[in-house]
């Protein structure tokens, strides 16, 4: 896989702009509504993309408002990666982190780390 950054463990902060903190909740919302699974019973793979986000608000989004040339982040081709502690990237709790399916009676959550 792509070469990833260290794992930070940055939350959100009250420092994040309401901007910012709306972005990671209707982030989370997003990745809840692609949770599944595949009709093996694995978990479903998903990826979430962001067109025309601004380079100040994704360097926001990750922790670093000030970089807004992203000259700290790992870039791989045309796109930046980072790890994150998910619960840290998305700023909730980890409980908020998971998703019950009713009818099957099972609960799927978002894994420790998400790769932005």
């Amino acid at each position: 896989g792509p070469a990833a950054a260290t794992a930070t463990t940055k939350t959100a902060s009250a420092s994040d702009t309401q901007e910012i903190k709306n972005l990671r909740k209707g982030l989370l919302k997003m990745v809840k509504r692609n949770m599944g699974f595949q009709m093996s019973g694995a978990p479903k793979n998903w990826r979430i993309e962001m067109s025309g986000i601004s380079k100040a608000t994704f360097a926001a989004l990750m922790y670093r408002p000030t970089d807004v040339d992203l000259e700290s982040f790992v870039q791989n081709g045309a796109y930046y990666t980072e790890k994150y502690r998910a619960s840290n990237f998305f700023g909730v709790d980890e409980t908020r982190l998971a998703k019950y399916f009713e009818p099957e009676y099972v609960t799927q959550k978002i894994g420790s780390s998400v790769t932005v």
